[in-house]
């Protein structure tokens, strides 16, 4: 157990030397925002943006913490609200 947490840090330190971790935060988001608008315009469906949280600890933050990501999500279909 204390083996992989060590290995979730070393990996988490790596990950900060990469540039996209170097974007500011409101940048990230707006980037963000334009692919997912590019992306899904007709049906808002989560998938984009449950796929960008799952790119790094930066990203999940920064996405999960926006509420204008999560603001225009389609509950049309049952499987994202039961």
């Amino acid at each position: 157990m204390q083996l992989e947490i060590e290995c979730i840090r070393l990996k988490r330190e790596r990950n900060q030397l990469l540039p996209v971790q170097r974007l500011p935060a409101e940048l990230l988001l707006q980037i963000i925002n334009l692919a997912w608008t590019d992306c899904a315009p007709r049906h808002w469906e989560p998938v984009f943006l449950v796929g960008v949280t799952h790119v790094c600890s930066y990203w999940r933050e920064i996405s999960l913490t926006a509420s204008q990501l999560w603001s225009r999500i389609c509950l049309k279909n049952p499987r994202y609200f039961a």
